[in-house]
């Protein structure tokens, strides 16, 4: 006999909901019963012929699921196709209702005779009917065979987890699988309680199968963070059984997904640096993004990162033959927080398309480091891998890189690998971290505000040494820094000297120089907004090493999608007037073939632009600089080759 379960202690945390649900003194929610219910006669289950004659006749209409609301001392006949599939893939059956949790008490089958509808048990694997004979109970095979003659009839019984007296009773025949029966037996309870795993307060309430097959395709097919995906669905429906229960429902979901994507490629979930590494390893032959991994004794692994579209974009834009209508600096800087190594980044401004919005040349990624530490050894493996594909050489006499133009901030070991592997190439320092360094050197050194304050505006001002036009002005302003330092009697004359105005002559000079740079100080706020980006595709939270990689992977592939978008006049950008004629009408477009397509956009990503005529020559040690070229001066309209035009004058 089941006794009634008590209602525990936790229950009065609940008292004013069931105050709130109750509207009469015996305690039971007063609300409508569900459509398409039967009533259960004399507070008991179906006897077994009811429930035979229920399954395969039509008098009770058959609904698709269990219904909602309050069921007290009735049935149904629902559809059981859904669960015979899942029974198929090896998986249970699910009977699902708004009751709360269930405990299961008995799975009970009963064979039947198919022909005469007669109940045979199954006594020692054999088939046997049960009589009585001189009060006593005796079994007698009957010779039917289990898998033609009978078919089975199968209770599944349980009570509510809150209260044992209310009970539920699933039926389904084993030769008529498509309709199943579902009983409710007692009166359902009036007061709630959580879950007994819970750890907090609030009504226990299972949530609906098909809301969780949602929840898992979301998370398989997008990225979407679990607070993403838990707000497009409450806000995608407004009826409270297809909505998650909470965002803890849907974190949790997230994690087991993550952690059987995991353990699926053959790494656990819990892969530490080591197992990542051999992941990435693995992917070098394959892969076209992930392009080495090196291993050097002392160092941690590193990881190099780019495609060929990246490397033939960097090698037109910031290249040793690259014009100055389209140049741009490759900007280097190193980010943190993102994974267990550290991350260096190449960033160029790509002058051949410019914003819709803006009419701004938009950031392009270049190639990206990971690595575990800031060496010059380190850093020269990233660029001088780099260095041969981008046109560079260490040739004294060539001097190929000669107009590539790199630019970071002050750290050493990175300035140094870039001039170790690009030594003719040209640096610009940026010139906000130089101000912040000297800000910080002023104030270690002791040196009170105001004097911090002046110095700084004699250096960095719209007056300072760094926007001065010419040798002279920087000159005197430098001059007029060491003057006012000497003065006011403060030791940081040296640290000037060799620190900051080397930088400051250096950074001048190119932007005399280079006209296309422009008259304002330059800064390495490019690779700092780059920086900021990939931060917020992560959610600013540290990634394992391989999903890492495939965010950068992201990145990269969406800027060149939108590039290749650009060819036909569509997505955020659009061609320079000098790249029109990689223009193609957006109808022939896709008309075109994938090859076809690919091979116009690998024209366009090899195009340069138009080249002015080159008006100087300079020294194969590059110590001197002409105007002139190396042609032969030819006459007027001259077409012939300087040998076969011979004079006919004779001379005098």
């Amino acid at each position: 006999m089941l006794n009634a379960k008590p209602v525990p202690r936790s229950a009065i945390d609940y008292e004013n909901i069931s105050v709130a649900l109750s509207e009469s003194d015996s305690g039971d929610i007063p609300q409508s019963e569900p459509t398409h219910c039967e009533k259960l006669d004399n507070g008991q289950f179906l006897s077994a012929k009811e429930c035979i004659e229920c399954i395969r006749g039509d008098r009770e209409p058959c609904v698709e699921s269990i219904p909602s609301g309050p069921k007290n001392n009735t049935y149904f006949v629902i559809n059981n196709q859904a669960n015979n599939e899942r029974q198929n893939n090896n998986k249970r059956r699910l009977f699902h209702d708004d009751c709360g949790a269930w405990k299961s008490i008995r799975q009970k089958e009963r064979y039947f005779d198919k022909e005469t509808g007669k109940e045979v048990v199954k006594r020692n694997g054999t088939l046997c009917s049960r009589k009585q004979k001189n009060g006593q109970l005796i079994f007698e095979p009957v010779g039917l065979n289990e898998q033609t003659d009978v078919f089975v009839l199968t209770h599944y019984e349980s009570k509510l987890d809150r209260d044992y007296s209310y009970r539920r009773r699933v039926t389904w025949l084993s030769d008529q699988r498509e309709k199943a029966i579902v009983e409710y037996l007692g009166i359902f309870p009036a007061h709630v309680t959580n879950h007994g795993n819970a750890k907090c307060a609030g009504e226990y309430i299972r949530t609906d199968p098909q809301v969780l097959n949602t929840i898992q395709q979301h998370v398989q097919t997008s990225r979407d963070k679990p607070k993403k995906i838990y707000t497009q669905m409450d806000k995608a429906n407004t009826q409270e059984p297809d909505k998650p229960r909470n965002l803890k429902q849907v974190q949790n979901i997230t994690c087991a997904f993550n952690k059987a994507n995991g353990s699926a490629g053959g790494f656990n979930s819990k892969a530490n640096f080591a197992d990542e590494m051999q992941q990435l390893c693995t992917k070098v032959v394959d892969d076209d993004f992930i392009k080495g991994v090196f291993f050097c004794q002392g160092h941690s692994p590193s990881v190099v990162l780019y495609t060929e579209s990246q490397l033939c974009d960097l090698k037109r834009c910031c290249g040793c033959e690259t014009p100055d209508s389209i140049r741009s600096v490759m900007c280097v800087d190193r980010t943190f927080n993102l994974s267990n190594l550290f991350l260096t980044v190449i960033v160029f401004k790509n002058n051949t398309v410019i914003r819709k919005t803006s009419h701004e040349p938009p950031l392009f990624i270049g190639p990206m480091f990971l690595h575990g530490d800031g060496q010059q050894e380190t850093y020269l493996q990233f660029f001088s891998h780099l260095a041969p594909k981008i046109g560079s050489t260490h040739s004294t006499e060539v001097r190929a890189d000669m107009k590539i133009l790199t630019g970071s901030d002050e750290e050493r070991a990175l300035v140094q690998a870039l001039q170790a592997a690009f030594p003719s190439a040209q640096h610009l320092f940026c010139m906000l971290h130089c101000k912040g360094n000297v800000q910080q050197h002023l104030t270690d050194v002791g040196v009170s505000i105001e004097h911090r304050q002046h110095i700084i505006s004699l250096l960095f001002g719209s007056d300072g040494a760094t926007l001065a036009g010419d040798e002279a002005t920087l000159e005197a302003r430098i001059s007029n820094v060491l003057q006012y330092v000497r003065f006011a009697n403060i030791d940081v004359c040296n640290y000037l000297t060799v620190h900051v105005f080397p930088k400051i002559r250096s950074n001048c000079e190119l932007m005399w120089n280079e006209k296309w740079l422009g008259q304002a100080a330059w800064n390495n706020n490019n690779a700092e907004s780059i920086n900021h980006q990939l931060k917020l595709a992560v959610d600013w939270k540290p990634q394992r090493l391989t999903d890492l990689v495939d965010h950068l992977r992201d990145a990269v592939n969406l800027q060149y999608s939108s590039l290749r978008r650009a060819l036909f006049g569509q997505g955020d950008l659009q061609l320079v007037p000098q790249f029109n004629k990689h223009y193609v009408p957006f109808v022939k477009w896709n008309g075109l073939s994938q090859d076809k397509q690919n091979k116009l956009f690998e024209s366009f990503l090899r195009d340069k632009g138009p080249r002015a005529a080159e008006t100087t020559v300079t020294s194969s040690d590059g110590q001197l600089t002409v105007k002139g070229h190396n042609n032969v001066k030819r006459k007027p309209n001259q077409t012939k080759r300087p040998r076969a035009v011979r004079t006919n004058r004779k001379p005098q």
